[in-house]
């Protein structure tokens, strides 16, 4: 391979010098400077010699003129002067004919002899040239010899690579077939410790559902004593409703007898005989003036000592249930505490179980799922502790504004698109008699009566508080 290519690049390097010398030949004979001082003095010489040949007919035409006779004496005196300049112009062109004969005799033999190297040096390269074709194809036969060498040695490497690649297949396969094996082994093993670690976790977890069961029981007792607290609540608000009921019945019955005696104070006005002729002014006096008078019921002392008795009540009624969520929320708090020990057992339980090497799937699977059960369980003890908590804040802030408001009187809770009858009368019990206090709601405040008054979001939906900072206006 190596001495091919050696030959190659030696065979097209004298390719190439053989090339430029006979570009040098070329350029030495046509582009040279002598060749081209050479047909400059040719040119020359041609141009002198049409001189010559234009001055020696001139003479011989004056030359037969004068032997003629017909040119006269004063006249032949130019052209023999003429005559004479001509011979010696010819004269000096006849010796730099001779010169640049010379020169071109030299230049010639110059060329002859560069010609002569050149054909040489030309039949050397011509020489060589042929002996590199023959040696190129001595070259190529032996190439394609080595070709045929290196398709059956490469025929005879794929053969054995096959073989090889096939022997190596057999390998893999005989050493995956060992290392399923040992992995089947080292599996077996880990089941049967797994097994062995699966039973005492299943010992262990047995031991702490027990634990929980008992757990559980004694929560649902306290459970069940809450549900019991939070049943009487509900009883005494079910008696309050049906007594809030009674007294809006029993406020209808007196708006009807009112209006009975409206109607009847009206038809004696219209019975009444007509006041007697006066002047003019005298209309303005007429009966129907004093007819408001029943609408005057609006007489101050009574209101008053009416509102001066709900603000008493309304502070009993807040009291009342402000004990009552107190009573509900101690059990809530007993449940809270025994569900946050629970989740911090199964927490510590989980952590343990996840550092054992190997880890127990099983055991901490089951772990997993009753620390999530018991999060989401506190999650839920945490939201109703939270609740009365801050029903018992907002019960505790009425309280204090229902002392500060002693004096103040009630206001129309009514004029509040969303408050009913029922609904002012349930927030009267609870400490709320005026706009201000609605007005000054915060959110908590927002959702801790919602939740008393049991209307989800209507405080919101029907925007009380701004309802409430536009009537509290002055």
């Amino acid at each position: 391979m190596s001495s091919t290519f050696w030959f190659l690049l030696e065979f097209t390097v004298l390719l190439a010098l053989a090339a430029g010398v006979f570009a040098w030949l070329g350029w030495m004979w046509r582009g040279s400077e002598p060749g081209d001082r050479v047909k400059k003095l040719q040119d020359e010489l041609e141009e002198q010699r049409r001189l010559a040949r234009a001055a020696m007919d001139e003479r011989d035409a004056a030359r037969a003129e004068a032997s003629s006779g017909s040119v006269h004496v004063s006249d032949a005196a130019p052209l023999i002067q003429a005559n004479e300049a001509l011979e010696n112009e010819n004269v000096r062109l006849r010796e730099e004919r001779k010169n640049l004969e010379s020169q071109l005799t030299t230049l010639q033999a110059d060329n002859a002899h560069l010609f002569s190297q050149s054909s040489a040096s030309l039949a050397e390269a011509l020489k060589k040239q042929h002996q590199l074709e023959a040696d190129l194809a001595v070259a190529q036969a032996f190439a394609a010899e080595v070709s045929t060498l290196r398709q059956q040695l490469a025929d005879a490497k794929a053969a054995h690579q096959s073989e090889v690649s096939t022997i190596q297949q057999k390998l893999d396969a005989a050493a995956s077939a060992d290392e399923e094996l040992s992995a089947l082994t080292a599996e077996v093993q880990n089941a049967r410790e797994a097994a062995k670690n699966a039973q005492t976790s299943l010992e262990a977890s047995r031991a702490e559902i027990a634990a929980l069961q008992q757990k559980l029981v004694e929560s649902t007792a306290t459970a069940e004593k809450a549900l019991e607290a939070s049943r009487s609540q509900i009883s005494a608000l079910e008696q309050k409703l049906a007594q809030s009921t009674a007294e809006l019945q029993k406020v209808q019955n007196d708006l009807q007898t009112s209006r009975a005696e409206v109607a009847a104070l009206q038809q004696k006005l219209a019975e009444a005989p007509p006041p007697a002729p006066a002047p003019v002014v005298q209309p303005v006096v007429e009966a129907p003036a004093p007819a408001p008078a029943p609408k005057v019921e609006k007489a101050a002392p009574k209101p008053r000592t009416t509102k001066k008795k709900a603000a008493t009540s309304t502070a009993h009624n807040a009291q009342e249930k402000l004990s009552q969520i107190e009573t509900a929320l101690a059990p809530q708090l007993s449940i809270l505490a025994a569900l946050t020990q629970e989740r911090d057992d199964w927490q510590r339980r989980v952590t343990m179980l996840e550092s054992k090497t190997p880890p127990d799937l099983a055991g901490l699977g089951l772990a997993r799922r009753s620390l999530a059960s018991s999060a989401e369980r506190l999650s839920e003890a945490q939201a109703a502790v939270e609740s009365l908590q801050n029903q018992q804040r907002a019960l505790h802030k009425t309280l204090q504004q229902t002392t500060d408001l002693a004096s103040v009187p009630d206001d129309d809770l009514t004029k509040i698109k969303g408050i009913k009858g029922v609904l002012s009368d349930q927030l009267h019990a609870l400490g709320i008699r005026t706009w201000k206090q609605i007005a000054e709601w915060n959110d908590d405040d927002l959702r801790a009566f919602s939740e008393l008054l049991a209307f989800k979001n209507r405080a919101t939906r029907d925007q009380w508080q701004e309802q409430a900072k536009l009537l509290a206006q002055p």
